[in-house]
């Protein structure tokens, strides 16, 4: 499943009335078969008599509210009770609204039209009360504004009713394309979006006005969807088809060497998640370069790790570079930078890291920072590097405010993995994926029981660890991004959202790991 913009969707259409010779007006009909038959589950699942569920369908003058009035007909056809009120004026309906409008007309369907100060609004009022169900069907992809004027007005009767709230494609007020909500909005139950989901109801904040999503063919057919160019895939368990391929006489040497450079004194807690993730992800060995200070702990918490110790008191000087040049010569991968801190040995240790690697690399946490401050490292390294930034750190390397980055996921993504040559995992709510191709992935797994402490330490980890066993960078981050959303949300099924911990992803990756394999 791809996620679209606007004009990809506009493009579509188009494309499909051009290659098939189907009229717009027939994919409208789809499209409104599928609202009408959402509005008659919802009245099944309520255990109510289709007969007495009563909808009201609001609708805009352009193709949103064409579906609104079409899908008024169906249910008008199955004997339902429905009213419809046009919003924006009759003069200003497009040719295949106008049809609908038409049409819903001649069958007897009660249409009113709400003007600023008309009398209409009353009946919308009294409608509204009596409702089971509201269709939203004002704007759909076609607003990148607020709302305003008898719109607005809609929109908070809308919300201000008791009723089950649809909508057709987007919620009236997100943006199809980025998911801002610039004014009001309406809230959905529930969103009825075709062909494919639309980007603006996957991100947030759009993505907490849509309700459930309901994705529903109209007639484009997928080959037209898979010629299109800077489409957004939606991560799914056919992410397994990245894990590596592991032979019945594998043993830990051919399993994937994974070094990983993290924690200092007070922090052994990053490098521990960050290790027993990459261990959990299948990698044969798992090596730890940590300062001595939390050698005991790591130990005590993960045996099967590996270590090797230096004093940050002796400084740089003391042969620790040297060590770990050699370390990275037994890896396959590297993962730096959870709990590593910000001081000039940490900085060292994360320059030696770039300078010398020629294995994969990924930067996490304390090494992004770092990376920040000194630009040339990630411009002159050698190896190819994974990125793991969150919203903040995201807004350090590039330069950007972190409302910027918030509102532009993707494209700062893209941008930035192309621009350095990297695979960008850019984490919030919605993780996005991007390598300097410019293919991208979201992952739409997790919830909100995961922002906790140490959760980015496992990703990393098991990114690393991905890697380490072969995966090629954007293949390995695309899958340990499934992997830990999915891990958190079997932790949630089990231990409910709200007190989760890292530690309780960490012991939900195996049972993640089995599902993706079984569906591979």
């Amino acid at each position: 499943m791809y996620a679209l913009d606007s004009a990809q969707i506009r493009a579509l259409d188009q494309e499909t009335i051009q290659v098939l010779g189907l009229p717009s007006v027939v994919l409208m009909d789809q499209a409104a078969q599928a609202v009408a038959h959402q509005v008659m589950v919802w009245a099944d699942r309520s255990r109510r008599d289709r007969r007495g569920t009563e909808t009201v369908v609001l609708c805009g003058p352009g193709n949103n509210g064409g579906d609104g009035f079409c899908a008024a007909r169906h249910l008008f056809l199955e004997g339902m009770p429905v009213r419809v009120f046009l919003v924006g004026g009759k003069d200003k309906m497009t040719r295949d609204a106008r049809v609908f409008h038409d049409h819903a007309l001649c069958l007897g369907v009660q249409v009113a039209e709400l003007e600023e100060g008309g009398a209409a609004w009353d009946s919308l009022g009294q409608a509204l009360k009596h409702a089971d169900v509201v269709v939203d069907a004002l704007f759909g992809i076609g607003l990148s504004r607020p709302p305003g004027g008898a719109f607005a007005r809609a929109i908070r009767e809308m919300n201000g009713c008791g009723a089950y709230r649809i909508a057709v494609d987007v919620p009236s007020g997100v943006d199809a394309d980025t998911g801002e909500v610039p004014g009001i909005c309406l809230q959905a139950d529930e969103t009825v979006t075709f062909c494919m989901p639309k980007k603006g109801i996957l991100f947030f904040p759009g993505a907490g006005m849509a309700g459930k999503v309901e994705v529903a063919p109209i007639g484009i057919p997928p080959f037209l969807v898979e010629r299109l160019e800077g489409k957004l895939r939606v991560l799914d368990g056919s992410a397994g088809a990245w894990l590596p391929k592991r032979p019945r006489d594998a043993h830990k040497g051919s399993c994937g060497r994974v070094l990983v450079v993290a924690g200092s004194p007070g922090m052994p807690g990053a490098a521990v998640l960050a290790a027993k993730a990459a261990c959990r992800s299948g990698a044969g060995l798992v090596k730890l370069f940590m300062d001595r200070s939390i050698r005991d702990v790591v130990h005590m918490s993960i045996p099967e790790v590996l270590g090797t110790s230096y004093d940050r008191a002796e400084g740089l000087d003391s042969g620790v570079l040297q060590e770990l040049e050699e370390a990275l010569g037994w890896a396959d991968a590297v993962l730096a930078g959870p709990g590593l801190s910000l001081d000039p040995f940490a900085e060292g240790l994360v320059r030696q890291v770039l300078e010398k690697s020629r294995i994969p690399v990924v930067l996490d946490a304390d090494a992004l920072t770092l990376a920040a401050r000194n630009p040339d490292w990630l411009r002159d390294r050698k190896a190819p590097v994974v990125l793991t930034p969150h919203v903040g750190e995201m807004a350090r390397l590039s330069g950007m405010s972190g409302d910027d980055v918030a509102r532009r996921m993707e494209a700062t993504a893209r941008e930035y993995a192309r621009a350095q040559g990297a695979v960008m995992v850019l984490k919030s709510a919605r993780t996005v994926v991007a390598d300097p191709r410019g293919e991208t992935c979201l992952s739409l797994g997790g919830n909100n029981g995961m922002a906790t402490a140490g959760s980015g330490d496992v990703l990393a980890g098991l990114v690393a660890g991905l890697l380490g066993q072969g995966a090629e960078p954007f293949g390995g981050a695309c899958l340990g991004v499934h992997l830990h959303g999915l891990a958190g949300d079997l932790a949630r099924d089990a231990l409910g959202e709200r007190s989760l911990l890292a530690t309780d992803l960490l012991s939900h990756l195996p049972q993640a790991m089995k599902r993706i394999s079984e569906e591979m």
